[in-house]
C-alpha cells in the first residue's frame, strides 16, 4: 500500500510540474511573439486550459491618446508542457476603449463543436459606457476554429446581450435589455452547423416612488446564422 501511495504521489508530482504555470506560459508566449509587456493591456490578458493546450488572449495597445485606446487582438493556442505555439490569430485594431470602455475579456468554457468534430473557441468582450442619463452595456461573442497554424474567426463581434436606458439620472427611467441564448442546430451549411440565437427582450421602467424597475413587456425574437463565404451570417 505504501509503495502504491508513493507511486501515486510521484506520478501526481510529475504531472503538476510537467506543465508550465499560467504566468510562465503567458510570459514565454510574449517572448515568442516579440511583444513587450509594456505594450500589453495586462489587466485583460486571460488564459483558459483546454486539456493539454491553453488558449491565451492578449490585448496589445496599438493606439492610445486621451480617453481612447485601440487594441490588436492576439489569440494564441499553446502546448501546456512546452509552451510551443500551436495556432494563433492576429486581429489589427479589433477592440477599443473610448466612449464605450472595454470592461472584460472572457474565454468561454463551452465546447463549440461547430462542424461536429473540431473544438471551437468562444471569446466574449464586455463594454459599458458608465453614463447615468444613457446607460449602456453589451457583450460581444466571437467564435474561432483551428485551421493548421491559424485560428480562424467564424463569427466576429456578435452582440449576445445588451442594455439601453434613458434616465433623469435619479430614479425615473426606461430600460430595454436583450439576452441571447445559443443553440447549435443539426443543420449544416458549407460544413458548419447553423447557429440559432433566441433573443429574450425585456422592457422596464422605474419611477421616483421606489427606484425599483418594473417589467412592462417581455418578448422573444429568433435569429438564424448560416456559414457562408467564410463566416457566419444572419439569414433570419
Amino acid at each position: 500500500m505504501k509503495r502504491l501511495l508513493l507511486l501515486f504521489f510521484l506520478a501526481s508530482s510529475f504531472s503538476c510540474h510537467s506543465q508550465l504555470t499560467q504566468e510562465k506560459l503567458i510570459s514565454e508566449t510574449l517572448d515568442r511573439l516579440e511583444i513587450l509587456e509594456s505594450e500589453v493591456f495586462t489587466q485583460q490578458t486571460v488564459l483558459r486550459n483546454f486539456g493539454s493546450e491553453s488558449l491565451i488572449v492578449i490585448p496589445v495597445i496599438s493606439e492610445e491618446e486621451e480617453g481612447i485606446r485601440i487594441f490588436d487582438a492576439h489569440l494564441v493556442l499553446v502546448h501546456n508542457e512546452t509552451g510551443k505555439i500551436i495556432s494563433k490569430y492576429l486581429g489589427k485594431r479589433d477592440w477599443y476603449s473610448d466612449g464605450l470602455v472595454l470592461k472584460n475579456i472572457e474565454i468561454d468554457s463551452s465546447n463549440y463543436r461547430l462542424n461536429g468534430s473540431d473544438l471551437g473557441y468562444g471569446i466574449k468582450i464586455k463594454y459599458a459606457n458608465g453614463s447615468r442619463p444613457s446607460p449602456y452595456n453589451s457583450t460581444e461573442l466571437s467564435l474561432f476554429v483551428r485551421e493548421g497554424e491559424q485560428l480562424k474567426p467564424l463569427l466576429k463581434d456578435y452582440r449576445i446581450s445588451y442594455l439601453n436606458g434613458e434616465t433623469d439620472t435619479h430614479c425615473n427611467g426606461e430600460f430595454e435589455t436583450h439576452s441571447k441564448s445559443l443553440e447549435i442546430t443539426d443543420i449544416k451549411n458549407n460544413g458548419f452547423y447553423n447557429l440559432k440565437f433566441t433573443d429574450s427582450i425585456q422592457k422596464s421602467v422605474s419611477t421616483d416612488q421606489n427606484c425599483e424597475s418594473t417589467v412592462v413587456e417581455n418578448s422573444q425574437a429568433v435569429e438564424i446564422l448560416q456559414f457562408k463565404d467564410g463566416t457566419y451570417k444572419n439569414v433570419l
